[in-house]
């Protein structure tokens, strides 16, 4: 589609003038580009236009119903990419974003309507799935993927670290204290995410580690751990990004910060999309990251 309209200007061009030369004139350019031009219209058309000979040029049958029914063509064309580029200026069309359940509604569904706000002409189609999305396959525009990034040919922006947080809400500060070192959380009923109470994962801290053999509360998902830390249930050892709304709002209090372990090279919360975005994508990748920057710290 690229170039259809500049293409059909200059076959016009050639044809009035009958040469290279002074069509090339007319349009800034050099007779052996205006041929080079020409011929790989023809060779994209597959019907030659124009008949080359010593005396000059002529045109074909294909090139004389191109001249008697292209006017239109050339026309539409020129305001199809006209739209197309304004397109690519403006934000506008659907937008399809992908993140997991737990992220999607807790950092991107809120904000929606305010991005719409800003940008009235992008309509949003936001897909919560917990799967590995292959966006070029699928369409999609823009995905949330936390962890460490595979090498690829998508450009990224991270939002902040992904790491681990204990945490605790206040009623059970209140009652039970806080806990220093990890030492200390032996005394303490813990909340960690597993199959059973054996053989759980060791919890790591700058300080040391800490293997939960004996929790107060197992259960199967972050997210559930986290519903349990703000019940009072004890300490819950999660990550940063699902904790992060819960402690700005003092529902749950970040325990032994001094002594958390930092994120893993490369683990963080990062938007990823493919090269050469839409406006659409640009725009929303710029107002979650002024929306979202400084939360996952």
């Amino acid at each position: 589609m690229a170039l259809i309209a500049s293409d059909l200007e200059l076959f016009f061009a050639v044809a009035a003038s009958g040469g290279f030369s002074a069509a090339g004139r007319r349009v800034g350019l050099s007779p052996s580009a205006t041929a080079r031009r020409i011929e790989a219209f023809e060779q994209r058309l597959g019907a030659r236009l124009f008949k080359r000979s010593t005396r000059g040029l002529g045109l074909t049958e294909a090139g004389r119903v191109l001249a008697e029914q292209g006017g239109d063509l050339a026309a539409r064309a020129a305001a199809l990419e006209a739209r197309l580029g304004e397109a690519e200026q403006r934000p506008t069309g659907l937008l399809r974003v992908s993140a997991s359940h737990g992220f999607g509604r807790r950092y991107v569904a809120p904000h929606l309507g305010a991005f719409r706000q800003a940008f009235p002409d992008v309509r949003v189609d936001l897909r919560l799935e917990d799967q590995f999305v292959d966006l070029i396959e699928e369409g999609v525009d823009l995905a949330v993927r936390i962890g460490r990034l595979p090498d690829s040919t998508l450009r990224v922006q991270t939002l902040g670290p992904a790491r681990r947080v204990l945490c605790a809400s206040p009623d059970y500060l209140t009652r039970r204290g806080a806990p220093a070192r990890p030492i200390d959380l032996e005394a303490h009923d813990c909340i960690v995410v597993g199959q059973g109470v054996g053989g759980q994962a060791a919890w790591r801290f700058s300080g040391g580690r800490f293997w939960p053999s004996s929790p107060a509360i197992v259960v199967s998902t972050p997210e559930a751990a986290v519903a349990a830390a703000l019940g009072g249930g004890g300490l819950a050892h999660t990550p940063n990004w699902l904790t992060a709304d819960h402690l700005a709002r003092g529902e749950l209090v970040a325990v032994m910060a001094d002594l958390a372990a930092p994120a893993e090279p490369g683990h963080g919360v990062h938007l990823v999309w493919p090269e050469r975005p839409p406006a659409k994508t640009t725009a929303f990748v710029n107002f979650l990251k002024g929306r979202l920057s400084g939360v996952f710290a």
